[in-house]
């Protein structure tokens, strides 16, 4: 796994300027930014082809705000246990008055959140492969995305991790406002790593649609 080329590759594209700073102003606006997770998923998609370069081009607005609320809202439907376990928690506490109740829903939940951060960029890598908003619910093909190359994903997962606090860490020096170009910047680390996890040749191989 080339991990360098996964953090750099986006600064070959001779237009990298223009495309990063397109994608940090999107991510700046609540619900438009849904466009910047589409894009990364198209991005995904070409490097899984071989074509990591040049980055797509911001033409498909319509459909990449599509891809980035489905996968939002499977992420969400991921998250349902979590919330569940933190309300529940809070309703224990509140009615026994003791606040062990409260953890005892917090600690269950804070694991679960752990759980779908960590399998979140398979679910990316699920939607680039099939385009089809079913596919992130197929648990099986999930599970066999992380657990085939079980080491190659646990490093490719850990590398995202650090992207995004690396770009928590340089985005917070512009006053939190430039924390919407690096985390841009590691949507597309993560493409580009969940493209060498799982190469493939077909754009979309099949369950195409929602």
């Amino acid at each position: 796994m080339d991990i360098g080329r996964a953090y750099t590759y986006m600064f070959d594209d001779k237009d990298w300027l223009k495309k990063l700073a397109i994608g940090g102003l999107v991510m700046l606006i609540p619900i438009l930014n849904f466009v910047a997770l589409g894009y990364a998923i198209r991005a995904l998609r070409n490097a899984r082809e071989g074509q990591d370069l040049p980055l797509p081009e911001w033409d498909d607005w319509g459909g990449d705000f599509v891809k980035g609320l489905l996968i939002t809202i499977a992420t969400i439907i991921y998250e349902l246990p979590a919330i569940v376990a933190f309300l529940l928690g809070l309703a224990a506490a509140s009615v026994f008055e003791e606040q062990a109740c409260m953890w005892g829903g917090y600690c269950p939940g804070f694991l679960w959140s752990l759980l779908v951060a960590f399998i979140t960029p398979a679910l990316f890598l699920q939607y680039a492969k099939y385009d089809s908003f079913g596919a992130l619910f197929r648990f099986g093909e999930i599970w066999r995305i992380i657990t085939t190359k079980f080491s190659d994903y646990l490093v490719a997962a850990l590398m995202v991790l650090v992207a995004f606090i690396v770009a928590s860490v340089i985005g917070s020096v512009a006053c939190g406002i430039g924390v919407a170009w690096t985390s841009f910047w590691a949507y597309l680390v993560q493409s580009h790593l969940m493209a060498q996890l799982q190469p493939g040749t077909p754009a979309v191989e099949t369950g195409a649609g929602i």
